[in-house]
């Protein structure tokens, strides 16, 4: 599933609980009970939800990183940044790559991971955008 499409669903339950409290509100207030406003307030949560899942999604799209070192301390700092500054709890290894996730299924569902591969004299990181600033400053 594409990192738009988590997103909007994400969004559009958090939307779909807010008119859903504001409609059970609108019931007891019967003086704001009309279509109209209903349908244009529906319409607007739907405009935020769209509007929420393209702001993530950009900070969220992968982009890979080419380090040109690949010694033990490059190695420990890039797992600091990815465990405490992008709050990455799990680390898993597999064939030259290490993936760092988050823990928990909604958060592993709704984020994508980092990715290290280890190449000879290199490192790919494959990070969010939003926290290629942080990767950057170590290349």
């Amino acid at each position: 599933m594409s990192t738009f499409r988590r997103y909007l669903i994400y969004f559009s339950c958090i939307g779909a609980i807010i008119v859903s409290i504001t409609l059970v509100l609108i019931m007891q207030d019967r003086e704001l009970l009309k279509l109209s406003f209903i349908a244009f307030f529906i319409f607007i949560i739907m405009i935020f939800d769209f509007l929420m899942a393209l702001v993530f999604t950009d900070m969220a799209s992968i982009i890979n990183i080419k380090i040109n070192d690949s010694s033990d301390e490059l190695m420990s700092r890039i797992e600091d940044l990815s465990m405490k500054r992008c709050n990455r709890k799990v680390k898993n290894c597999q064939d030259n790559k290490i993936y760092y996730s988050m823990k928990g299924k909604l958060n592993s569902w709704l984020t994508n991971p980092i990715v290290i591969e280890k190449c000879d004299g290199y490192v790919i990181a494959s990070v969010p955008s939003g926290y290629s600033g942080y990767f950057r400053k170590i290349a």
